[in-house]
């Protein structure tokens, strides 16, 4: 029945919730305040996932705030004020909430009873969780554990050179010991970037243990100060006296502050490079770095290197400037170093005390909360072993008709795509036509790959990995190992586009594009809540997980996207005037956003670090909103939600608001500011409803108005 002749049945159903009057509070409001949000006649949605959404809906609304105004706020004010942060929480968003659901679940699924027919990496899942549990175990023996490996690696903190292996053995050796993190650089195996059919080593910069900013700061600064006295603290528990523990940690952290120095260099520059040849010949163009010893280390015994192997040196400028730092420190410095940001990256492996200090300092920086000791050992589970986690997941909490709704969704929303790219006039044929053939070519992975549904197949990936004997430290780096070997080996196997290995972490909330593999993934984890649901109107999904997927599928025509063709390969395929255009219409976008100021830190949005992201953005909601119109052609109009005045198209854009609420610290949205690749959800959400012509006629907003900007930018 017509919502305007239903406000009996409406207060009827509000009483049933116990919020009638706030609820008839903001209703009358938002029909007083937004011109455009009449009472609509159409049919109601009484799922129970409609009047779930309605209600949340409901309380994250500011229903005092105009939507051609501030649209952000109209859509999230009221999640933002009635979010409450726990101490040691950075903050709060969509995401973060749906991962912690889905670590719920999971923890349900890991706690329960092995079963004898159950697939072997169930069971070695579960073992392992169950270690992680026994804190009893690592509070008695986690530090005489740690003790341990660290005399095999020569102490810690070593304070006599002529025991400090060099730092490129150490690099191989911590890899061997089943620690995976890699400081100083990083070494990956990625698919060839000039060959689509081959896999190649790829290195770059480590991540460091603060952000480059803070690091540089002088040794008073308060932070500064934490993040020593954590290395001091963790190398007295671990066996140096007071003296070498102070003496070396400041080393330490000289030597990290000299990394960060030359990261901060490259970054400001903003132009850097890839080196890609032999081992032998980037010997010759970056000779102070022994490469063949160091990548001979890691892949032994698993694979032979030879000098005629090809790698690819993702940071010339880092690289260049890197050898200067490594001769300015002695070698126990250097090897100090490495092991102090093993430790930091193995927190969970540590007693009580000790990991509280070590998580407290990584969530200033992550947008993370402190776990208890059940969820993070779900986490570790989780990313020691995402195939199994996520075979996992999705048998016991991931329903197919989800996975069936969801794909029909990607299909509709690349199918669109095309269609706009078919439509792009700025474009000539032959740029038109190669970006029409890279989009036919993009992979799609929606919810799962069949393969984890496939015991036979999941057994035999798992079949050298044994856990039968040992405590949590041992489990953690027996798997560790048996997950560089699979890696490792991999450099001289075939590369199928495509392989469910790849995309087997479906528990996770998560959706990207890989560029080399042209594909798309978009998991299971994220595939619910508030960004999807089957038995909810489409304009909800479309609007919340159609961006996501809108989004990823942009990234293959991003300012990096561009540069890479449909087989994967960095080639240029662009025809030099489309080129101009494509330049034109993005600077566009870079200036628009850089206009932004962030009033809480009196800054600006940085358009030029951010413009991946932008274009993913944009394109992303125009794509998904122009296939829920076409959908709507076909199919008819759907029902409304209860108890909100909203048309289906003013929905569209209210569920895509909705996925982005969040709410967080001061200290943290400066340091996401920074580091993010993309800028702060409010703005995201203000620049995509303000671009588009189809929101400004939905919600009727002024020509001019803050929503309604008489200058638009349009790429895709």
């Amino acid at each position: 029945c017509p919502f305007s002749s239903s406000l009996q049945s409406f207060v009827h159903g509000v009483r049933m919730h116990r919020y009638h009057i706030n609820i008839l509070f903001t209703l009358f409001s938002l029909l007083s305040l937004c011109g455009d949000c009449q009472p609509v006649d159409g049919h109601i949605c009484t799922t129970k996932a409609c009047r779930d959404t309605a209600s949340q809906i409901l309380e994250n609304l500011d229903n005092s705030t105009d939507p051609c105004s501030d649209f952000y706020t109209f859509v999230c004010g009221g999640f933002v004020n009635k979010t409450h942060l726990v101490e040691d929480e950075p903050g709060v968003n969509q995401r973060s909430l749906l991962s912690e659901k889905v670590r719920q679940k999971l923890l349900t699924s890991l706690s329960e009873a092995i079963q004898v027919r159950e697939p072997r990496p169930f069971k070695l899942a579960k073992i392992f969780f169950q270690s992680c549990l026994n804190t009893k175990s690592m509070e008695e023996n986690g530090v005489r554990s740690w003790r341990t490996i660290l005399d095999s690696l020569g102490g810690w903190p070593a304070e006599d050179n002529s025991k400090s292996t060099t730092w490129y053995t150490l690099f191989g050796q911590l890899l061997h010991k089943g620690f995976t993190f890699q400081p100083i650089l990083e070494v990956a195996i990625q698919h060839d970037i000039l060959n689509s059919s081959k896999r190649l080593i790829t290195i770059d910069k480590a991540k460091l243990g603060a952000p480059s900013h803070v690091l540089l700061r002088s040794f008073q600064d308060p932070e500064i100060q934490n993040y020593y006295d954590l290395m001091v603290k963790m190398a007295r528990i671990l066996g140096g006296s007071q003296e070498v523990a102070e003496s070396e940690m400041l080393k330490v952290l000289e030597f990290e502050q000299a990394l960060a120095q030359i990261m901060m260099k490259v970054q400001k520059t903003g132009q850097d490079g890839v080196l890609i040849d032999t081992i032998r010949n980037t010997g010759s163009v970056l000779p102070s770095i022994p490469w063949l010893e160091l990548l001979s280390g890691m892949f032994h015994p698993y694979v032979d290197i030879p000098e005629e192997q090809f790698i690819a040196i993702q940071s010339i400028k880092y690289f260049e400037s890197l050898p200067e730092v490594l001769t300015r420190f002695d070698n126990r410095t250097i090897t100090n170093y490495m092991i102090w940001r093993t430790i930091l990256e193995s927190e969970v492996y540590f007693p009580e005390a000790m990991r509280e200090m070590l998580q407290l300092h990584k969530a200033r920086y992550n947008y993370v909360t402190h776990l208890k000791r059940p969820l993070q050992c779900v986490e570790e589970v989780m990313d020691k072993m995402p195939i199994a986690v996520g075979s996992l997941y999705v048998r016991n909490h991931f329903p197919d008709e989800n996975r069936q709704e969801a794909k029909l969704m990607a299909a509709n929303i690349l199918k669109e795509f095309k269609t706009i790219l078919q439509e792009a006039t700025w474009m000539n044929d032959i740029t038109k036509n190669e970006a029409l053939r890279k989009s036919n070519a993009i992979m799609s992975f929606v919810g799962y790959p069949e393969e984890l549904l496939n015991d036979t197949l999941l057994n035999d990936y798992h079949r050298t990995l044994q856990l039968w004997e040992g405590d949590f430290i041992t489990f953690g780096k027996n798997i560790s190992s048996f997950n560089t070997k699979e890696n490792l080996r991999l450099i001289h196997e075939p590369l199928y586009r495509g392989d469910w290995t790849e995309h087997s972490d479906s528990g996770s909330v998560n959706a990207l594009y890989r560029f080399r593999e042209n594909s798309i993934d978009i998991r299971a984890g994220i595939l619910q809540g508030v960004f999807f649901d089957p038995y909810r109107p489409k304009y909800l999904n479309y609007g919340a997980i159609g961006e996501v997927i809108g989004h990823e599928i942009t990234h293959g025509f991003d300012t990096k996207g561009r540069k890479i063709n449909a087989d994967g390969e960095y080639v240029d395929w662009w025809d030099a005037s489309v080129m101009e255009e494509f330049s034109r219409r993005a600077d566009c976008f870079v200036q628009q956003y850089s206009a932004m100021e962030i009033p809480e830190l009196q800054t600006h949005i940085n358009g030029e670090k951010a413009i991946q992201e932008i274009i993913a953005d944009n394109g992303g909601v125009r794509i998904s909103y122009r296939a829920y119109e076409r959908l709507i052609g076909e199919e008819g109009e759907e029902d409304l939600l209860p108890q909100l005045p909203f048309t289906p198209n003013q929905m569209f854009w209210i569920s895509l608001a909705s996925g982005a609420c969040e709410k967080y610290r001061l200290d943290y949205l400066q340091r996401a500011v920074l580091a993010l690749p993309h800028p702060p959800h409010k703005y995201r959400i203000q620049g995509m409803v303000s671009n588009s012509p189809d929101f400004a006629r939905d919600f009727s907003c002024p020509s001019g108005s803050n929503m309604n900007p008489d200058v638009k930018c349009q790429l895709w």
